[in-house]
């Protein structure tokens, strides 16, 4: 008689947290901004988009209390960037750059995200001085300076504070007021400290093929140089946007 037996592993148990249900749900989104000239940079606004549920008036409030930071909150019906949030964001950049502006040309360099691209964003954008660059659509990993170089360092820091907070706060979870303040302390942490204009070069903008970081050098086949400066027709401008979006006002407005 030959009889098969199955030996099932029990796999260990993997470490785990109760969570309350009132943190399970929502988020906030975190708009940074980084620049090529780093005597700007400790002056240059980062923002947090909340939902008012998210962060009630009374948690604001407790905010708004503490020594202040460069980052600035919007509270809105949710924490999604919107148009209106980027109306905003483009005032808060031309107070912060008021001091500069005698000696700069300022050009925001952006991806074509949905709030990055209704008419009003470009005419507000002219009409506070602002060039906008806007980074093709499904290139942001070779061509956006935030995620090729900058947001590993953010991430890492909130990994390593949200660590530190559990370790201390009661039932292992931070007090909202807490990680808001952490969360304030990146710009400081991950941002101003940093000169980021090696970044901005790595992904093109000095026209220097030998500058380019080595994923966007292998993408575009190890280029001896940059095309000519020529100005783009109708067509290839077209190009740049996400499929099926129509953005016929956007060439009078950039060009």
């Amino acid at each position: 008689m030959h009889s098969k037996h199955k030996h099932w592993k029990k796999h260990p148990e993997v470490p785990h947290m109760k969570i309350r249900k009132d943190r399970r749900r929502g988020a906030y989104t975190y708009c940074a901004l980084i620049c090529s000239d780093p005597s700007i940079q400790p002056f240059l606004p980062h923002f947090l988009i909340s939902s008012q549920t998210r962060l009630p008036s009374s948690l604001l409030r407790a905010y708004n209390a503490l020594p202040r930071t460069q980052l600035q909150i919007i509270r809105g019906k949710s924490s999604w960037v919107t148009a209106d949030c980027m109306l905003v964001i483009l005032q808060a950049v031309k107070k912060a750059l008021m001091p500069f502006l005698a000696g700069i040309s300022p050009v925001i360099m952006w991806d074509c995200a949905c709030p990055h691209l209704p008419k009003t964003i470009l005419v507000a954008a002219k009409r506070h001085g602002f060039q906008l660059l806007y980074i093709p659509a499904s290139t942001t990993s070779l061509l956006q300076p935030l995620d090729v170089f900058a947001f590993w360092r953010f991430k890492s820091y909130l990994r390593q504070k949200y660590r530190e907070q559990r370790q201390t706060a009661a039932e292992g979870q931070p007090e909202p007021l807490a990680w808001l303040w952490q969360i304030s302390q990146a710009h400081k942490e991950c941002f101003a400290c940093h000169n980021w204009s090696g970044a901005f070069k790595s992904v093109g903008t000095s026209r220097d093929v030998s500058h380019l970081h080595s994923a966007l050098a292998s993408f575009m086949a190890h280029p001896v140089s940059f095309p000519a400066v020529v100005k783009p027709t109708k067509e290839e401008v077209q190009m740049i946007w996400p499929k099926r979006r129509k953005m016929g006002y956007a060439y009078a407005s950039l060009l």
